[in-house]
C-alpha cells in the first residue's frame, strides 16, 4: 500500500521474504526520470547517493537503509525499515508541549551532529521530514523521532558529487506565503 508521496517519487508498504517483515520502499517516479539523458544519469546518482548515505548512517534518530536497486524497466528503488508515527507535522497540530517538543528536537540535534561530523549536511530538515513513532519512548520519556528524506544531502568533503546538487539550483520543498516557527 502507499504510505506517501513527494515530488519525485513515492514510499510504499511491502512485505520483505522470506524474513517476513514489513519494510517501507521509496520508488522514484517514472515521470521524475524524463528529460536528457544527463538529467536522468543525475537523479539516479542523487537517489544512490542517499541511499548510500542513509546505509552508511546508523543513528537511533535516522531512518535505516536494507537495500537498493533498480528494476529492469529503469525503475529505482531503496529499501528502508518501516516506521509507524506520523510526520512532526501532523504531532505538532494535534498540540505538543513545549518540553516534548524540545525534547525531540535534542534527538535530531544528536542526529545532525553526527551527521556534521561526518562533514554531511542534510539540508531539507523540515517537519514533514520528521517521523514521531508509536510505541515505547526514549529513556528520557520524550516520544521517539526519526530524520527521513536524504534526497538532498551533501558531503562538504566529497567534491565529486558537486555537480548533482549545485548552487543555484533548487531543490527540496520550497515553501511559499507561510512561516514555519
Amino acid at each position: 500500500g502507499l504510505l506517501g508521496e513527494g515530488a519525485m517519487g513515492a514510499v510504499y508498504v511491502a512485505r520483505q521474504m522470506p524474513l517476513d517483515r514489513e519494510v517501507a520502499i521509496k520508488v522514484i517516479r517514472p515521470m521524475a526520470l524524463t528529460g536528457g539523458t544527463k538529467a536522468r544519469e543525475q537523479l539516479a546518482q542523487r537517489f544512490l547517493r542517499e541511499a548510500q548515505l542513509q546505509a552508511d548512517f546508523n543513528h537511533h534518530a535516522v531512518v535505516t537503509v536494507l537495500d537498493f536497486g533498480a528494476e529492469p524497466d529503469g525503475t529505482l528503488f531503496m529499501v528502508m525499515e518501516r516506521l509507524h508515527g506520523r510526520p512532526l507535522t501532523a504531532a505538532i497540530a494535534e498540540g505538543l508541549e513545549p518540553r516534548v517538543l524540545a525534547g525531540m528536537i535534542v534527538q535530531l540535534l544528536d542526529a545532525l551532529a553526527r551527521f556534521h561530523e561526518r562533514g554531511l549536511i542534510h539540508r531539507d530538515i523540515k517537519p514533514d521530514n520528521l517521523m514521531v513513532l508509536d510505541g515505547p519512548p526514549n529513556a528520557d520519556g520524550m516520544p521517539r523521532m526519526k530524520l527521513l528524506d536524504f534526497g538532498i544531502a551533501k558531503s562538504i568533503r566529497d567534491r565529486a558529487n558537486t555537480k548533482l546538487t549545485q548552487d543555484g539550483m533548487v531543490y527540496g520543498t520550497p515553501e511559499i506565503g507561510r512561516a514555519h516557527v
